[in-house]
């Protein structure tokens, strides 16, 4: 199980069966060669459950941030960072990361960030926010909320509201977190996007947007997509020596469908145009394909019309 947390992988499969007791993820395939090197030893399925695992990975959860809450605690001065995203059970949850310096065992300091972990979120306002990070879970975890400084959110209202928002509310529950910044990456996003408002950028994103919702807006229209985009091969495909283009050709041609537009990441904007960069040709043929129903659809109205 460390193993596999140290090194970043996935510990379970989907192919779990409880009767056979097999499963395809990388804990129980380390368990199997563990058992299969050691002579005599004890073997007992029960450790291959999801319910043990997920015991295991709590564990393992919990004393990790007890690693850090202590770095937290010897350092002088520290920072919270926290931003909401939604879960794929479409649960809105709350991620904490804390920044702070750490003393080496060679005596020299070094800047850490780190997650601390998730919180549910039952409302997403700001009352809400502020004391899910500094009750809920920071003085929970143990946190000295004394050497808390400085605060880094997003430009949403409702997180870096100079009034009512999150990190003034922060700073009226802790008059030394004064200092809030605005999170590097979005401001980043906000510039791009802003940037890109030139007439014939902004009405070719326009025109793409209206194009994937056409494909998506029918489920007959987005299977003849997929199956357009099947049937190409990837390896008849040049791409150019330009290594922009390389890249976008790279991250683009593997996609099975022709991904939307999101009005606040620009990263999926480069997605969405990397997939028609270089499935330019199978959308041109799907269009043709449209064409040529298009046309047989007029011609069967004309003849019902003539019945």
């Amino acid at each position: 199980m460390l193993v596999c947390a140290r090194r970043g992988f996935p510990l379970r499969g989907h192919l779990w069966d409880r009767a056979e007791h097999t499963e395809d993820g990388n804990f129980a395939y380390l368990d199997d060669v563990l058992h299969s090197h050691l002579v005599n030893a004890p073997r007992n399925a029960s450790y291959l459950s999801p319910t043990t695992q997920n015991e295991i990975i709590e564990c393992i959860e919990s004393d990790i941030r007890e690693q850090i809450v202590a770095q937290c605690v010897e350092s002088m001065f520290m920072s919270v960072m926290a931003d909401e995203t939604t879960d794929c059970g479409a649960t809105e949850q709350l991620s904490i990361c804390v920044r702070y310096v750490n003393q080496t065992s060679s005596g020299k300091s070094e800047v850490c960030e780190d997650f601390l972990g998730f919180a549910e979120l039952k409302e997403a306002n700001a009352e809400t926010i502020t004391d899910t990070i500094l009750i809920t879970r920071m003085s929970k975890w143990g946190a000295d909320l004394s050497k808390l400084r400085g605060k880094g959110f997003d430009g949403a209202s409702t997180m870096s509201g100079h009034i009512s928002g999150v990190q003034a509310r922060i700073t009226e529950n802790l008059l030394h977190a004064r200092y809030f910044t605005h999170c590097s990456s979005h401001c980043l996003n906000l510039v791009v996007v802003h940037c890109c408002r030139v007439p014939m950028i902004r009405n070719f994103m326009d025109s793409f947007q209206r194009l994937s919702y056409f494909i998506r807006g029918s489920a007959k229209r987005k299977s003849i997509q997929q199956h357009i985009f099947e049937e190409s091969s990837q390896e008849s495909f040049e791409y150019n020596d330009a290594e922009c283009v390389n890249y976008a050709l790279r991250h683009g041609h593997g996609r099975q469908v022709l991904p939307s537009l999101c009005e606040t990441r620009w990263l999926s904007r480069v997605d969405a145009v990397s997939t028609l960069l270089s499935r330019f040709s199978e959308v041109f043929q799907l269009f043709q394909r449209f064409r040529n129903l298009e046309v047989l659809l007029l011609q069967m109205q004309k003849a019902s019309n003539c019945l």
